[in-house]
């Protein structure tokens, strides 16, 4: 008797057991995929999205740069070549930020500065030379498309790094909307193979406890009668 009631109560304690363990390999699972979820997300916002915002930044500076020599050519006032330097000291500024916010840029930023340093070391000596009436005529023109070849390399870097980092964003923003759309899955998954395991355990279990109670009530029977 005490041994058929042993083998009855380990036999009702595996459906709680199955059930508990289920719960805690879900649990483990999905605070992992969490915790990479919540890194991913914190790398987007603190790292990725300011850098994709100073490089857009920096594009736009360099426009302004240029529109600023421009200007300052056509009018002659010398004042636009004090706005174009203004731009430029807020492009570099850019670019330095971006270096502190992702160390991993710094090669690929230090290209981009080398060569804006190029384009906006001629491209205000020429535009100086143009609004002061000082400038070279002879080699204005050599000096001119050189310095558009600058300007074009310049804007290609920068216009290249702002879509790498553009394209890295939205991976990202993608990687962790699929995260949370896995983590769906696998409840949807695990919430399956509880149920089955659950099920597959209760049912054996259940006939074993009706044939154990069937047979201490034959036994008993069978008592009663001797």
């Amino acid at each position: 008797m005490e041994f058929l009631q042993r083998s009855i109560a380990k036999k009702i304690f595996m459906i709680p057991i199955i059930g508990t363990l289920m719960f805690l390999a879900f649990l483990a699972i999905s605070s992992f995929t969490a915790l990479t979820s919540v890194k991913t997300l914190e790398h987007t916002r603190d790292v990725q999205f300011p850098v994709l915002q100073r490089s857009e930044s920096a594009l736009v500076q360099l426009e302004r740069v240029k529109e600023s020599l421009a200007s300052a050519v056509t009018t002659g006032d010398e004042e636009a070549l004090n706005t174009a330097t203004a731009f430029a000291d807020q492009l570099k500024k850019s670019l330095k930020e971006i270096t502190q916010l992702e160390k991993a840029s710094a090669g690929d930023i230090n290209q981009i500065e080398k060569s804006f340093e190029e384009y906006f070391a001629l491209a205000f000596k020429v535009s100086q030379e143009m609004v002061t009436n000082t400038a070279d005529m002879a080699s204005i023109g050599e000096r001119s498309q050189k310095m558009n070849t600058f300007y074009d390399a310049s804007n290609q870097k920068l216009s290249s790094f702002r879509d790498t980092q553009l394209k890295e964003f939205k991976d990202s923003i993608e990687d962790a909307s699929e995260q949370a759309s896995g983590l769906i899955t696998l409840g949807a998954i695990m919430a399956l193979i509880t149920t089955l395991a659950l099920f597959g355990t209760a049912i054996p279990v259940v006939n074993n406890i009706k044939n154990s109670l069937g047979h201490i009530i034959r036994s008993l029977r069978d008592l009663a009668k001797e």
